[in-house]
C-alpha cells in the first residue's frame, strides 16, 4: 500500500464519521457503490479520478492533504 492510499483512507472516514455517514450514504452522494468506499477506507483499490474527486470534495478534504501530506500553504 502506498503512503498516500492510507492516508486517503483514514481521513475518507474520519470525514465520513464525522458526518455520521455510512458509507452506503457516501456511496450514493458520490454516485458510486459502497465497496469502493471500504476498498478507500482500507487503502486498497484505485478509484477512479472522477469518483475520488467527487469524494473529496462532498466531504471537504483538501486534495493537498492527502497527496503531499500537509495543507498546500500560499505565501
Amino acid at each position: 500500500m502506498h503512503e498516500f492510499q492510507r492516508i486517503l483512507g483514514e481521513r475518507v472516514k474520519e470525514e465520513r464519521r464525522k458526518r455520521r455517514l455510512t458509507q452506503k450514504q457516501l456511496a450514493d452522494f458520490v454516485h458510486s457503490n459502497k465497496r469502493t468506499i471500504l476498498d478507500i477506507e482500507m487503502g486498497r483499490g484505485n478509484p477512479k479520478l472522477e469518483t475520488l474527486f467527487s469524494i473529496l470534495n462532498y466531504l471537504e478534504i483538501d486534495p493537498y492533504t492527502i497527496f503531499f501530506n500537509r495543507a498546500f500553504i500560499l505565501f
